[in-house]
């Protein structure tokens, strides 16, 4: 019934935008919209084609949200981020369920892009109403109350009594939602669960979520909630301890890492952060390096998930963010430490460089397979034991960290068989004929 509600809730709002469209067409519409957030990637398609089968020859238009979709894409330009348009579509998505429901659940894998979805429309409702001062009273300053509900106990979160004076002590949750309602300003507040659903603590939320939007607390204190300026938010990996009943109170937006990829990320890491740190990166260096990336870390992360052996789960975002960083270290010590660029001379010289690089750290970042030892083309070339400098001893230290520690971990690889289950035969193979290490400072 709860689904049923969010339905006509939102053909109502369509109806009043579109008072010319067919009532058809507007139902049809809303139970898209309403469904489609929360999908995966391979049943959206799935969908789309059950709607075109029950309804042959019916064209349901899609709803306009140009000034939405303009501020949303200013947004992303003005914090240097890409703008994918699978990721412009969720947060135009997350807008429409949080226009129907009252607790939305952003869900998803780490590295898939949940906080910068809602941060995103935060700042496009912020802009249009402080910046470009839209009529509509729908888009409003928008503030956000974020923490993590896991990393506290059941008390710190919803407030407890003393058991020595019997005094009541107001929890961070409590407080955070408190402030939230002495606000009655139209500002939007959005209290954000930054953390993992647990069956406890989530069911005391079953109140603030049900159409009364009463918070009630264990000393016998009720706090209304305002519905219209107030929304719950909860980031969250998955829902496997999540209750049925919690779960049909909130709006379902699943954001999945196939659509966004890791290529984004990279994207706006080799125009911005490497440069920033690496000044010789700057220009058609940093696109080499992004289209090595392009090159080698697909077929790299197909290989691990293929035939590698985790024991820690990852994901792709993950080893792919290691990899950048590792080549952001390297660069920095071999530029800051040789007061030069030591990446070989000439842009051919320094591109085969970072090429060869790129393919050991895209090992190493996976941690798979056994180094091998030396500077042979066909295997990973691990550095010396730490360099010893000659040009000062901070600029020595930091470079004796770095190789130290990829020496160490090489060592500890080629010695424990149980950490490398896989034959060097079976690693994939990276063209480093080019590569060189380096000098001794």
């Amino acid at each position: 019934m709860r689904a049923v509600k969010s339905v006509l809730v939102m053909a109502g709002s369509l109806k009043r935008a579109n008072p010319d469209l067919s009532e058809d067409v507007v139902l049809i519409r809303a139970m898209r919209d309403s469904n489609l957030p929360k999908f995966l990637v391979d049943d959206v398609e799935l969908f789309q084609n059950i709607i075109s089968d029950l309804f042959p020859g019916l064209v349901v238009p899609d709803q306009d949200f140009g000034e939405l979709e303009q501020s949303i894409r200013a947004v992303l330009g003005t914090r240097g981020l890409q703008q994918p348009a699978s990721f412009v579509t969720k947060v135009i998505q997350l807008y429409d369920t949080m226009n129907v429901r009252f607790g939305v659940m952003l869900v998803g894998p780490t590295g898939g892009g949940k906080t910068e979805c809602y941060r995103t429309l935060q700042g496009a409702c912020t802009r249009l109403r402080a910046e470009v001062r839209h009529p509509s009273e729908k888009y409003q300053v928008t503030h956000t109350y974020t923490f993590n509900p896991k990393c506290i106990k059941m008390g710190e979160l919803y407030g407890e009594y003393n058991l020595l004076t019997n005094e009541w002590s107001d929890g961070l949750g409590s407080t955070l939602i408190r402030s939230a309602v002495a606000d009655t300003t139209p500002d939007r507040k959005w209290v954000v669960f930054d953390g993992p659903v647990d069956a406890i603590w989530i069911e005391n939320m079953n109140t603030v979520l049900d159409d009364n939007c009463t918070l009630c607390l264990p000393n016998g204190e009720r706090i209304k909630l305002n519905p219209t300026t107030m929304r719950m938010l909860f980031e969250v990996q998955d829902l496997a301890v999540a209750s049925p009943a919690t779960v049909s109170r909130c709006g379902m937006v699943y954001i999945a890492l196939e659509e966004l990829g890791w290529r984004p990320y990279i994207q706006t890491w080799a125009a911005q952060k490497l440069p920033a740190a690496i000044p010789q990166t700057a220009g058609a260096v940093a696109e080499a390096i992004y289209a090595m990336f392009d090159t080698y870390v697909d077929a790299g992360l197909e290989w691990v998930r293929r035939k590698g052996k985790e024991y820690i789960a990852t994901v792709d975002n993950n080893l792919t963010t290691s990899l950048a960083y590792l080549l952001q270290v390297w660069g920095c010590v071999g530029v800051c430490v040789g007061g030069r660029e030591r990446r070989g001379k000439g842009e051919k010289g320094g591109r085969g460089g970072w090429e060869g690089v790129v393919s050991i750290f895209l090992v190493r970042s996976t941690r798979r397979g056994e180094p091998v030892h030396g500077h042979g083309a066909g295997g990973f070339v691990c550095p010396s034991p730490p360099y010893r400098s000659r040009r000062g001893e901070a600029g020595g230290r930091a470079w004796e960290r770095v190789a130290g520690n990829v020496h160490r971990a090489s060592h500890s690889c080629a010695h424990m068989p149980n950490h490398s289950p896989l034959s060097n035969n079976s690693l994939p193979r990276f063209p480093l004929s080019r590569f060189s290490l380096p000098p001794r400072i």
